[in-house]
């Protein structure tokens, strides 16, 4: 096990600086001029944006969890995508209606700051963008990994003393409670957790909505934003049981407000059962966190997280340094799907399981 630990280990640290490489490469090539030459090479490929939060200011219920954009740095990356790019919606491409370049722009969660800050952004560009809802968030309620979030920052003493009831918990940081939770913990588990740690919570004073209301999607709508589901309650899908999985993959309670026949998955987390539930909807496309996942279904839609505060960063993330790591995973697929049945004890079970 030792071993192990220290070959994964070995693995993300040589991968690390791979990447930094490859985004200086990337940096380098932009600066030399030569973007629209290297953005040329592959015409056809979709390039899609994911974004969260937009907030000049983001709250406890944000802060630290490295989903938010500030809309000065969002208003760099649209000048690039809008000088390199044919901006298309995601339905433009289910639908084939798309030229050279294309490139797609989303927002995960459906956060009140993309409605303040964002929009007009987009706007003022003419650029179109889909929003994926959290079915209850838009009807009022706070969703479990943001009230996590604020919790651990603003009451961490109270906090941890329910976590110390937790072994997989205890003594973690925020961010290790949050991904613990978010990958093992199963909805019931959650709900307990969130239960206990609310009734140790002052009642807050004045709290800002953090997601927009059905108001706000209409008038989104209004100004040329499409809306898609992204389950009803925001939990890992794969820890879902049959019930619970039908349960958030039905839109039916907000089905009125959207106007995008696809979905994307809460951290980008997907089952067989649950590819299958969603085929079985209807989905056009179906959103993902991460490279090469159509193996695991042709309605996948890969995403790109950017955070680069500079053109050239973001042309070295998009144009080099992920087309190359993908190129990479296919390789260790391939190669893994030939070594697997020959040596079974070289890939471990979360080698071999789809993100």
């Amino acid at each position: 096990m030792g071993k192990k630990i220290r070959m994964r280990a070995l693995i993300k640290s040589i991968g690390g600086i791979l990447r930094t490489n490859l985004r200086c490469l990337g940096a380098g090539l932009y600066h030399l001029g030569l973007a629209h030459f290297v953005i040329g090479l592959s015409p056809n490929r979709v390039r899609t944006l994911l974004y969260h939060s937009t907030d000049s200011a983001p709250d406890a219920h944000i802060a630290g969890m490295n989903i938010n954009v500030p809309p000065e740095t969002l208003a760099v990356h649209l000048d690039y995508v809008k000088k390199h790019y044919s901006v298309v919606s995601i339905d433009d491409v289910t639908h084939g209606l798309y030229g050279p370049k294309p490139l797609v722009i989303t927002f995960d969660d459906g956060y009140k700051s993309v409605e303040t800050q964002a929009v007009p952004l987009l706007e003022a560009r003419d650029l179109p963008a889909t929003v994926y809802l959290i079915g209850t968030a838009v009807i009022g309620n706070m969703v479990w990994v943001n009230e996590l979030n604020y919790a651990l920052v603003t009451h961490t003493q109270k906090i941890e003393r329910i976590l110390s009831d937790y072994p997989s918990l205890a003594g973690l940081d925020r961010s290790g409670v949050i991904q613990t939770v978010q990958d093992t913990f199963s909805p019931s588990d959650i709900e307990l957790l969130m239960y206990r740690i609310e009734n140790e919570l002052p009642e807050k004073a004045n709290c800002p909505m953090l997601f927009s209301d059905a108001d706000g999607v209409q008038r989104m709508r209004q100004r040329g934003i499409s809306f898609g589901f992204h389950t009803r309650d925001h939990y890992n899908l794969r820890n879902c049981g049959p019930a619970m999985l039908e349960r958030q993959l039905n839109p039916r309670f907000i089905q009125s407000l959207l106007n995008s026949n696809t979905f994307a998955y809460p951290f980008g987390y997907f089952t067989d059962i649950a590819i299958h539930s969603l085929e079985s909807y209807g989905y056009e496309a179906l959103m993902t966190v991460s490279d090469n996942t159509a193996s695991a279904s042709l309605l996948h839609r890969d995403r790109s997280e950017v955070r680069a505060t500079s053109a050239a960063m973001m042309f070295a993330q998009l144009e080099i340094e992920e087309p190359a790591m993908a190129l990479l995973h296919s390789v260790k697929r391939w190669v893994a799907r030939r070594i697997q049945p020959a040596f079974p004890a070289l890939l471990s079970p979360e080698t071999s399981k789809p993100r």
